[in-house]
C-alpha cells in the first residue's frame, strides 16, 4: 500500500512525465522543478534533493563529453571515418553499411551525440560525391549512433545510470562490457535491417542548402556546442597521442575495474587538457550542461522511489498484468520503457523506469541485472519519432525527414530491435 510520501513521489513523477512529452518545457526546467518539488514537498532533505549533482554518473557523463570534443578537434575520429569511407566505394549499401559500422563503434566508446556529430558532415560529403541523398544516409547513421551506445559501459549515460542504481541497492557494478552482448546484436541487427528492407522505407530526398545550425528542438536539445566538423579537418598530430591516451585510460579502467570509472575520466580530462587538446577554458564550453542538470536533478527522484516504497507498489501492480514468469515480466518493462521514450528523453526514461525494473526483479526473487540492463538497452529502441534522442533529432533538418520518415522505418526496426533484446538477455543472463 501506498504510504502519503508515495503518492506525492508519483504525482511528481507523472508530472514530469506530462511536462517532457508535451515538450513545452525546456528539459532542464522540468529537471529542476523535480528537485524543486521533492524539496518542498518534505519528502526528502534539501540535501538529498541536490545530492544528484555529486553523483559519479553525472561526473563521468561531463568528463566525457570533453574527452569526446577532443576526439574531434584532434582529428582523429574524423580521419578515421574518412579513411573507412574511401575503402568502401560509392555505392549506397557499402555506404550504409560503412557508416553506421563506424557510427556504431565510436559510440560505444564516446558520447554517442559526439560520435554522430563527428560523421554527420563526413556522410553528407559522401552523399554527394556519390551522387546519392543525404537522406539515404543520415538516419542509417543515427539509428547506428543509438545501437552503438549499447556496445559499453561509457557508450551512454543510461548504462553509467542503471550500474550507478545496482550499486546503491547493494549489488555488484556493471563492468565495462556487460551491455556488449546485447549492443552488438542489436547494432548487427539494425545494420542488415538497413542494408536490405529499411532502405527500402527511406525516402530520396534533397533538402535545399547546406548543414544548418540547429534543428527545430536544436535548443532545447544542444546536441553539441562545438561547430559542426569540417571534412578536411586536419589531423593535429602533436595533440593525437594525448587524446589517445586519455581515451585509453578511460576504456583500460572499465574493462578492468581497478580504478573506478568516474576517476579515470577526470583523469583523461586531465590528460587532453595538459597535452593541449582542448585548453582549459574551452573545457566547461564543451560540456552539454542541460544534460548535466537532467541527471543531476533526476537521480533524486530514482532514489525517492525506492525510499518511499512507490517504486515497489508500482512493480506490484504491475507483476498481475505481466505473470510471474520472469521473462513476461522482463517483456513488459521492456514495453513500458519503449513507450515512455517515445516522447521522454533517454535519461530520465532510465532514471524513472530502473527503480521499477529493479524493484520487480526483487519481488520475483531474481537477479536485477537483465532487467536493468534491459532498461538501458531498452532507450535505444525508441525510434518512432525524433524527440526521442538528440540524434535523431540531429539529422532531421539536413536529412530533409519528417516526422513520419521516423515512423515508417522506426515501427518495424524497433520490433525487430525488441525482439532482439529480449532473446539475447534470456540467453546470457540467468534470472
Amino acid at each position: 500500500m501506498l504510504t502519503p510520501d508515495g503518492w506525492i513521489v508519483l504525482s511528481i513523477l507523472a508530472g514530469a512525465l506530462a511536462a517532457f512529452a508535451s515538450g513545452r518545457l525546456r528539459p532542464e526546467i522540468v529537471a529542476m522543478s523535480v528537485v524543486l518539488a521533492l524539496g518542498l514537498s518534505g519528502v526528502t532533505t534539501p540535501a538529498a534533493a541536490f545530492a544528484g549533482f555529486g553523483d559519479p554518473v553525472v561526473v563521468t557523463i561531463a568528463c566525457l563529453l570533453i574527452v569526446s570534443a577532443a576526439l574531434e578537434r584532434t582529428g582523429v575520429a574524423a580521419l578515421s571515418a574518412r579513411l573507412l569511407l574511401r575503402a568502401v566505394g560509392s555505392r549506397e549499401v557499402a555506404l550504409i553499411v560503412a557508416l553506421m559500422a563506424v557510427a556504431g563503434v565510436l559510440s560505444g566508446f564516446m558520447n554517442l551525440v559526439g560520435a554522430a556529430a563527428i560523421l554527420l558532415p563526413v556522410a553528407i560529403a559522401a552523399s554527394r560525391q556519390a551522387g546519392i541523398s543525404q537522406s539515404r544516409l543520415l538516419m542509417p547513421l543515427a539509428i547506428a549512433a543509438r545501437q552503438g551506445g549499447s556496445l559499453t559501459l561509457i557508450g551512454k549515460a543510461s548504462n553509467l545510470i542503471v550500474s550507478g542504481l545496482l550499486v546503491q541497492a547493494g549489488y555488484a557494478p556493471l563492468s565495462f562490457f556487460s551491455f556488449f552482448p546485447v549492443g552488438i546484436a542489436m547494432l548487427a541487427a539494425s545494420i542488415i535491417f538497413m542494408a536490405t528492407l529499411g532502405r527500402r522505407l527511406l525516402p530520396a530526398r534533397m533538402p535545399e542548402g547546406a548543414i544548418p545550425a540547429a534543428g527545430p528542438h536544436q535548443d532545447l536539445l544542444e546536441a553539441r556546442r562545438l561547430s559542426a566538423p569540417d571534412e578536411s579537418r586536419p589531423l593535429r598530430t602533436a595533440q593525437v597521442p594525448y587524446a589517445l591516451l586519455a581515451l585509453g585510460a578511460v576504456i583500460l579502467s572499465g574493462a578492468t575495474g581497478v580504478v573506478p570509472v568516474s576517476l579515470a575520466a577526470v583523469l583523461a580530462v586531465g590528460i587532453v587538457i595538459i597535452g593541449g587538446c582542448v585548453s582549459a577554458a574551452e573545457a566547461p564550453q564543451v560540456i552539454d550542461w542541460p544534460t548535466i542538470i537532467v541527471v543531476g536533478s533526476l537521480l533524486p527522484l530514482g532514489a525517492a522511489l525506492h525510499t518511499t516504497g512507490a517504486a515497489a507498489a508500482v512493480a506490484g501492480a504491475m507483476l498481475p498484468l505481466a505473470g510471474d514468469a520472469p521473462f513476461s515480466v522482463l517483456a513488459a518493462i521492456c514495453l513500458a520503457t519503449f513507450v515512455v521514450g517515445q516522447f521522454v528523453p533517454a535519461i530520465p526514461t532510465t532514471i524513472l523506469m530502473a527503480p521499477i525494473a529493479l524493484s520487480a526483479a526483487t519481488k520475483l526473487g531474481v537477479n536485477p541485472v537483465p532487467f536493468m540492463i534491459t532498461v538501458a538497452a531498452a532507450t535505444s529502441v525508441t525510434l518512432l519519432t525524433p524527440i526521442s534522442h538528440p540524434v535523431s533529432m540531429m539529422v532531421m533538418v539536413p536529412g530533409g525527414y519528417r516526422f513520419g520518415d521516423y515512423a515508417r522505418v522506426g515501427a518495424p526496426l524497433a520490433l525487430l530491435l525488441g525482439v532482439t533484446l529480449l532473446a539475447v538477455v534470456a540467453a546470457v543472463w540467468r534470472f
